[in-house]
């Protein structure tokens, strides 16, 4: 997890989703954020494990069609090769270019590949005028651009930033916020997160309502007998046998097999019939 986006991490998993689940429950969901920079371990990311890349991808695959990209001044790690398994899904990044960020290849699955695919993608990007505010250098360092020596990346990062906001599918948000000095652990944070946090709850909540929509109303007590009926006669109807004789119907049948109620269902049919004008004349009993 990179210090640049502790908070904004905090915020997303101490108030955002909790709120969030709280309004999913009229639609019967349950949202479970995923956060690319948790759980893995030394021996995921050994020589013998998968890799940090490959489990992180695999992970977006879990959470489609839902990406979320916190964006700052930094671009990420860079690694010396992208180590995947043969997975067929995976061909694509033995043939990608290199040099790319951890991130930006985990943004490139997401979404940004895949041009023309519904998902509901959201970039928040972070206003970097809080950065004026930082006096010491290290601090300071920790926000900038991690490759101020090597302009290439710099063009890569803001190649895939562009990407991003031109994608169909992706909504772009700019955001503020303070420099809040050193946490209770030391590390340098930002504060005042405010609209960050209403930005990404409605966006959220936008998307849950699109692709989970409200469960039908409760039926009545009428509609529930008919359904009763209706099944009732779809399982019964077949352990019966009916047939015309002399211009009357026959329907023959053991005790509470549906012959009654297949019968009732066809004198209504027939009752239908006259009314809209044709030549029905309808007359039953049960013996």
């Amino acid at each position: 997890m990179r210090t640049t986006q502790l908070l904004q991490r905090d915020v997303l998993t101490r108030h955002v989703f909790p709120l969030l689940n709280e309004r999913c429950r009229s639609r019967r969901v349950r949202v479970v954020p995923v956060d690319l920079r948790w759980g893995l371990t030394k021996e995921d990311t050994s020589d013998e494990g998968l890799g940090a890349l490959e489990h992180c991808l695999l992970e977006i695959d879990h959470c489609r069609p839902f990406f979320l990209v916190l964006s700052g001044e930094r671009y990420g790690w860079i690694p010396p090769g992208y180590r995947v398994s043969d997975a067929p899904q995976f061909q694509w990044v033995k043939d990608f270019e290199p040099n790319h960020s951890i991130t930006a290849m985990e943004i490139f699955y997401g979404f940004v590949r895949k041009w023309s695919r519904p998902v509901h993608a959201f970039l928040y990007k972070r206003n970097p005028s809080f950065m004026k505010d930082i006096t010491d250098p290290d601090e300071r360092r920790v926000f900038a651009f991690d490759y101020a020596d090597q302009p290439e990346v710099l063009a890569r990062k803001q190649e895939l930033l562009e990407a991003m906001v031109d994608h169909p599918y992706c909504r772009t948000r700019d955001y503020t916020c303070r420099y809040g000095g050193k946490d209770s652990s030391g590390k340098p944070h930002v504060t005042a997160l405010q609209e960050f946090e209403n930005a990404v709850l409605d966006d959220l909540w936008r998307a849950v309502q699109f692709e989970f929509p409200p469960p039908p109303p409760a039926l009545s007590q009428l509609q529930k007998e008919r359904q009763a009926h209706i099944q009732f006669q779809t399982v019964r109807c077949c352990c019966c046998c009916c047939g015309w004789v002399g211009g009357w119907v026959d329907g023959i049948g053991t005790r509470g097999s549906g012959c009654s109620w297949m019968l009732w269902t066809w004198v209504c049919v027939w009752d239908v019939a006259a009314r809209v004008g044709a030549d029905a004349h309808v007359a039953w009993g049960w013996a």
